[in-house]
């Protein structure tokens, strides 16, 4: 196991400490390969290809900065190839169709790559020049590349590409060190061969070794693997340099490094004959130091973790347990990196981008295996984005400290570990239900009045299955019709949704968005249409008792209530998904007891309405609108009132599979919750500390259950029972895959459960640690659920 462990961390060390010594080396050894440039007074043509889709805000400055180059006007033209752009972007090229600046359109977004592929070849020039529209060239970027061509082994050039922020200033620390330390990367492999891959942001190569590409293809890494397999070599120029505005967000640097490792480890295996030493000798070596081992790094360093985890626990070496500590302090601190305010200092800075910058990888890798391609881009241009403070997040960070303290306590005090971790989720899952069920309940003052009139808001996208059902199961509402509008928007739905609700025009306020916003942008987008004082939102795959909305309304009346929700009952024909029910009914009933000690902490989604005057829409990019509407709701004073006798009924999931990925978005938004500090506020004490206990608790149980788990495994090492706790481990896992696997045996209770709870944990787990490291898409996916009866014949059953 040390040999594994000294092999993983060899691994992660080689492509960034390791390899840029054996650089500095070999170029000491070797001295420079780069022959003296000898600038020819016969200088070649020049085209200039810029891809772009929506550059509305910088191609016409893209376009004034390439007038002011200092290369020939008439030796050098541009092609602007426009993957489809809608925003502007099209016109505005046109505008210089008289400065030697041509546009070439794809009627369809078919990605970079295809239009490369298809208009490049029509490029009058003797060498391409590839350039991002938001880069803007040194005015002697173009002369100092294309110099270098003297050379007839050279087959393209790079340039250097600096990243500023939006005044012009140098990239943050992390970012800007991680630059640098690219430089010089790519300036010494250059110096003692050539330099692996190319920069989309400024690049040339020789006309005539351009290859056709594949849609999918990352060009600016396949284009010079395949000059570098035709025999050619590549240099690095560091005066040839173009600007290009930072990321707007780490969100945004994140995604773009999943997107390019996923496309380049494609291109690597599309010329894999680059990595054969008798063909291509360094290079070969290099392309998989510089690139390859990089990308599979976070790998390495998790086996390195795992590794030293179990050396810990059996070992008293003080090396291992230094080395463990080191780890710890890297995470933790790159973890700690989270908090924008923070990342100001170095000693946080450079493990948090060293993380991102590995983790972005590692998932660009996993998609690549599970056959996920990027083949279009949208841009990220650095707008301002907002940023939680680390007042708004203080939760989030409590929360992490909360579990770092428990994983740490189970290599030191496992006993004590179990012991407080149990005492938790008995405290959650026991102890608060009971003080609820005691807590004395409150008498409201009921305000009789007439019956307001109420707008039914259907969030919808891809519900061609439930549409037509949901529609007449709303306008059969026992509310009258004068009172009675009906609202349902449509969130960009491609199943025959849109088709389905125009035979509904005549009754039904429609909606429709031509592109996908999400959730929360489209119930904002609604409510500005919507005058009536009361507004009851609903799922469209959730059908609702005819009494229920009359119900909802009666208690919006009572004294400070400002939001009333109803009791959603879900329903299952698989015994997988009956757990889910189960624990639904317990979640109303509990949540009823909250109500009846002053107001519950959140709404059911499915179902609940809302003074007009009450209702604050949450962000776009909300992913829990219905928590997010509640919390604001809860610190102006209101109180929510669950209505136990105002039903609804809600299939499940169709099966595990759904479910887990709903539970992943759950995690997501939970995540985005704690860090946006969207929850009921301390200066609300009661309803803070039922938040506390019934939501915040429940939140941490995954990692609460990881740590009582790895405790049982330190006593289990401890007192010598290793194989014993690996039966019983292995035995509940059996029971639980068991039940997710084997349709036949999920009628059995303990099946069943194990298997849901598993699916719950494992799924709240991942999303929430996917909700801390991405930014979440706001957007929903409809999910396959199984099939209900009527309502009104499950009504009768129903009672609390």
């Amino acid at each position: 196991m040390k040999v594994f462990l000294f092999v993983c961390i060899v691994l992660v060390a080689w492509p960034y400490l390791g390899y840029p010594v054996w650089l500095w080396l070999l170029s000491r050894i070797l001295g420079e390969k780069n022959e003296a440039i000898n600038a020819s007074e016969n200088l070649p043509t020049v085209t200039l290809i810029i891809s772009a889709f929506n550059e509305g805000p910088v191609i016409r400055q893209k376009l004034e900065n390439l007038l002011e180059l200092d290369y020939p006007t008439h030796l050098l033209d541009v092609m602007v190839i426009s993957d489809a752009s809608d925003d502007g972007t099209d016109d505005i090229v046109r505008e210089f169709s008289n400065l030697g600046v041509s546009l070439y359109r794809q009627q369809a977004r078919q990605g970079k790559s295809a239009g490369l592929s298809a208009f490049a070849p029509l490029a009058k020039g003797d060498y391409l020049l590839f350039s991002d529209a938001n880069a803007i060239f040194d005015p002697s970027a173009v002369s100092k590349l294309i110099r270098h061509f003297s050379d007839s082994n050279i087959g393209y050039v790079v340039g250097q590409q600096k990243y500023v922020t939006e005044d012009g200033n140098d990239v943050g620390e992390s970012e800007g060190l991680y630059w640098r330390y690219e430089t010089w990367i790519k300036r010494h492999e250059s110096l003692v061969d050539s330099v692996v891959g190319g920069d989309g942001a400024i690049y040339a190569i020789r006309k005539e070794l351009f290859s056709p590409l594949r849609y999918d293809d990352i060009n600016d890494f396949v284009n010079p693997l395949q000059i570098i397999s035709k025999g050619y070599r590549g240099v690095y120029e560091p005066d040839a340099v173009c600007y290009e505005r930072a990321a707007g967000s780490y969100e945004g640097e994140y995604r773009r490094k999943v997107r390019i490792v996923n496309r380049s480890i494609r291109a690597l295996w599309r010329v894999p004959v680059v990595m054969n030493p008798f063909r291509h000798g360094l290079f070969s070596f290099h392309v998989i130091s510089h690139k390859l081992l990089r990308w599979f790094a976070v790998f390495f360093m998790l086996g390195a973790f795992a590794c030293n985890l179990l050396l810990v626990v059996q070992s008293p070496e003080v090396f291992v347990r230094i080395l463990m500590a080191s780890q710890v302090l890297i995470y933790t601190l790159a973890a700690v990196g989270l908090i924008p305010a923070m990342r100001k200092w170095r000693v946080v800075s450079v493990p948090f981008y060293f993380c991102l910058a590995n983790l972005a990888a590692g998932c660009g890798v996993l998609a690549y295996f599970i056959g996920k391609r990027y083949v279009t881009w949208t841009p990220d241009r650095g707008e301002a984005v907002s940023r939680p403070s680390l007042r708004s997040g203080w939760l989030l960070w409590l929360s992490y400290a909360v579990v770092m303290c428990m994983l740490a306590s189970v290599f030191f005090r496992p006993l004590e570990c179990i012991v407080s971790s149990g005492a938790i989720l008995f405290f959650a899952y026991v102890i608060y239900p009971l003080l609820m069920w005691c807590w004395p309940k409150r008498v409201r003052d009921t305000l009789h009045q007439e019956l307001p009139t109420l707008a039914v808001l259907i969030p919808a996208h891809n519900e061609i299955d439930s549409i037509d059902t949901k529609i007449e199961n709303t306008l059969a509402l026992n509310y009258p019709t004068e009172l009675l509008s009906i609202y349902v928007v449509d969130d960009a739905s491609d199943d025959g949704t849109t088709t389905a609700l125009h035979r509904w025009q005549d009754r039904v306020h429609t909606l429709s968005s031509a592109a996908r916003s999400g959730k929360s942008a489209a119930i904002a987008r609604a409510v500005k249409q919507i005058d009536s004082e009361v507004i009851l939102l609903t799922d469209a795959n959730v059908l609702v008792d005819e009494h229920a909305a009359k119900r909802l309304v009666q208690v919006l009346s009572q004294q400070g209530v400002g939001c009333a929700t109803g009791n959603v009952v879900l329903h299952s024909e698989f015994d997988a998904m009956k757990s889910e029910g189960r624990y639904q009914s317990v979640e109303v009933r509990l949540q009823a007891l909250e109500s009846g000690a002053g107001s519950a902490v959140s709404v059911d989604g499915g179902l609940y309405a809302i003074r007009r005057e009450s209702l604050v829409c949450p962000p776009a990019n909300t992913i829990l609108d219905d928590f997010a509407i509640s919390a604001h709701l809860i610190n102006r004073g209101a109180a929510i009132a669950v209505v136990t006798d105002a039903f609804a009924h809600e299939a499940s999931c169709s099966n595990l599979s759904q479910d887990f990925k709903r539970r992943i978005r759950l995690g997501e938004g939970i995540s985005q919750t704690l860090r946006l500090g969207v929850f009921p506020s301390p200066k609300f004490p009661m309803i803070f500390f039922q938040f506390m206990s019934h939501k915040w608790l429940r939140w941490m149980s995954p990692f609460v259950i990881l740590a009582i788990v790895l405790s049982l495994l330190q006593m289990a090492i401890d007192y010598q029972m290793t194989s014993e706790f690996a039966l019983g481990v292995a035995a509940l896992l059996a029971v639980a895959v068991a039940g997710a696997m084997l349709p036949g045996v999920r009628k059995f209770a303990p099946f069943s459960i194990f298997s849901y709870l598993l699916v719950v944990i494992l799924g709240m787990a991942l999303g929430m640690l996917k909700g801390i490291v991405l930014k979440p898409s706001p957007t929903w996916q409809h999910a396959h659920r199984s099939t209900m009866a009527d309502p009104a014949k499950l009504n009768a059953s129903q009672s609390l």
